[in-house]
């Protein structure tokens, strides 16, 4: 089953870059892959509404070519490596929010809560868009050195998303979660990545983790990791 894009949607737009060699693997998931079904669903849902708005730091969602790749990977662990201004932050909402679920939890991680927030600001128009956030004041919270959260109305009612940082590795523990985002995650420690693991084992969840080499210090496991 193939899942229809909302009257208003312009899949045709949302593939303006996909690149001929990967036709095959986008056709083959929409067949197979009711999650990936979704997710393209729900982006092609905000789509029209990010553009009605018209705010240039959360335009429309175009993937370009060089973001396909990563976006049609069907493992449950990704780790994407790409330059300052690329576009990371940018495609890690989207699949947060693509992936999103009611009665769920979600984090987003980094070294230090500020690591977390570009994700996180580009998450709060993609799901006003699907209509899950009609109150920021009331579910959305931004507290100064501390967690930020998003709690979702319908269509993910009773879903979560909370910032969590790595500086102390034994913050990570405790709760199980269904997706995390490691935000700039060459700045962690490994020791956070493997702890990652533990927290969305239980739920069998992914997580999505996007980093830059360039800003790696010491021990340089997330370029290890990536070849």
């Amino acid at each position: 089953m193939v899942v229809a894009s909302p009257p208003s949607a312009t899949s045709t737009s949302l593939l303006a870059n996909l690149p001929e060699s990967l036709l095959g693997s986008f056709r083959q998931r929409m067949q197979d892959d009711l999650a990936f079904q979704r997710l393209i669903f729900l982006w092609t849902l905000a789509n029209p509404e990010l553009e009605k708005w018209g705010n240039l730091d959360t335009p429309p969602f175009i993937p370009n070519m060089r973001q396909w790749a990563p976006i049609l990977c069907p493992k449950r662990f990704v780790q994407v490596a790409g330059g300052e201004r690329s576009g990371k932050s940018r495609v890690s909402a989207q699949m947060l929010y693509g992936r999103t679920q009611p009665k769920r939890r979600y984090w987003a991680v980094g070294r230090q809560y500020d690591n977390t927030h570009p994700e996180f600001d580009y998450l709060i128009p993609l799901y006003q868009a699907a209509g899950a956030i009609t109150d920021v004041k009331r579910q959305v919270q931004t507290p100064k050195n501390q967690p930020w959260t998003i709690e979702l109305g319908p269509p993910f009612q009773g879903a979560e998303v909370r910032t969590r940082a790595a500086d102390d590795v034994t913050k990570l523990g405790s709760w199980s979660v269904d997706g995390i985002l490691l935000c700039e995650a060459a700045l962690v420690e490994e020791e956070a990545w493997k702890r990652l693991f533990g927290r969305v084992s239980n739920r069998r969840g992914w997580i999505w983790a996007s980093g830059t080499f360039e800003r790696q210090r010491g021990d340089l496991w997330y370029q290890r990791l990536y070849h």
